[in-house]
C-alpha cells in the first residue's frame, strides 16, 4: 500500500511490499504494464522488487502544455496535462503515477488553424472551459521537480498560468538525456518513442504525450541505467542551485 507522509512541507510517499497483483486490476497504459490500488497507478516492476518493510520515495511531475502558438508573450496556453509520480532517488526508477490531471482551456481568441493542424484542438473543444486551477496547484505544490520534453517551451507558459511554479527546480527531458550521444538521431519525442517502439495514444495531445513521457523515462539505457536517472544526476551536478535547469533551445521539436 502507499502511505503519504508529510515532511517540512514536502510531499513523500511509502510502499509497502503487501501489493498482490492477484488482487489488483491489472491494465496497460503506453505500453507498460500496471497495478491500479484506487486512484494510484503503480509501475509493474516495483511490485517485483519491493523489498520488505517500507521504502521511501519522493515526488515529481511530468507536464505538458498545447499553444495558441510558440510565443509566450502573445499566445495561450489551450491544454494542460500533469502527471505525479513517484520515483527513488538513488537509482531512479519510476515507481507509480500517484495522481494525474488534463483539461482544455478556452484562450479567448480563435486558435489558428496552424496550431490545431498540430494538436488537434479546435475553437469548439476548449469553448467555455476553463482549467481546475486548485487541482494543478496542488499537484504542483506536491511535486519536488517538474519535468517536461522541451522545457524552454513548456517551462515559461505554465509560469505564466501558475507563478508558484516559479519557485520549483525544472527539467528537461529533450536535453537533459544524452540521445544523440547513446546513438538517437532525434531528441523529439515522437521519434524517440518510435526508437523505443513506444506507442503513445495520440501525438501532441498533452495527456498523452505526458504518460509517453513518463513511458520513456521509466526505460532503461544500453548499460542498465534508467533514463530519469540522468535528469536526476543532472541536477545534482548543478547542486539543485537556482531553479534548474532552463534550456535556451525554444524550437517545439516533433
Amino acid at each position: 500500500m502507499l502511505r503519504r507522509t508529510e515532511h517540512m512541507s514536502k510531499c513523500r510517499y511509502r510502499m509497502s511490499d503487501g501489493l498482490s497483483s492477484s488482487h489488483d486490476e491489472m491494465i496497460t497504459q503506453t505500453g507498460i504494464l500496471t497495478a491500479k490500488v484506487g486512484r494510484v497507478i503503480v509501475f509493474s516492476h516495483s511490485l517485483q522488487s519491493a523489498a520488505p518493510g517500507f521504502q521511501e520515495y519522493e515526488v515529481a511531475a511530468v507536464i505538458d502544455v498545447e499553444t495558441t502558438g510558440l510565443d509566450v508573450t502573445r499566445d495561450d496556453v489551450v491544454e494542460l496535462a500533469i502527471a505525479l509520480f513517484a520515483y527513488d532517488p538513488d537509482t531512479g526508477r519510476i515507481v507509480a503515477i500517484l495522481d494525474a490531471y488534463s483539461g482544455l482551456r478556452d484562450p479567448g481568441k480563435p486558435i489558428p488553424r496552424k496550431a490545431t493542424a498540430v494538436h488537434g484542438i479546435c475553437d469548439n473543444d476548449v469553448c467555455g472551459k476553463r482549467l481546475d486551477d486548485v487541482r494543478v496547484l496542488d499537484l504542483l505544490r506536491k511535486a519536488k521537480l517538474l519535468i517536461a520534453h522541451n522545457a524552454a517551451f513548456d517551462r515559461p507558459f505554465v509560469e505564466r498560468l501558475y507563478p508558484q511554479a516559479k519557485g520549483k527546480f525544472w527539467a528537461c527531458s529533450m536535453s537533459g538525456i544524452p540521445w544523440n550521444d547513446m546513438g538517437f538521431p532525434s531528441r523529439g519525442l515522437q521519434n524517440l518513442l518510435r526508437y523505443h517502439g513506444i506507442v503513445a495514444e495520440r501525438a501532441h495531445r498533452g495527456e498523452a504525450d505526458v504518460r509517453a513521457t513518463l513511458t520513456l523515462l521509466a526505460r532503461k539505457d544500453s548499460a542498465g541505467r534508467y533514463y530519469f536517472r540522468y535528469l536526476l544526476d543532472r541536477l545534482k551536478r548543478q547542486n539543485l542551485k537556482g531553479t534548474g535547469h532552463r534550456d535556451t533551445d525554444t524550437r517545439r521539436m516533433v
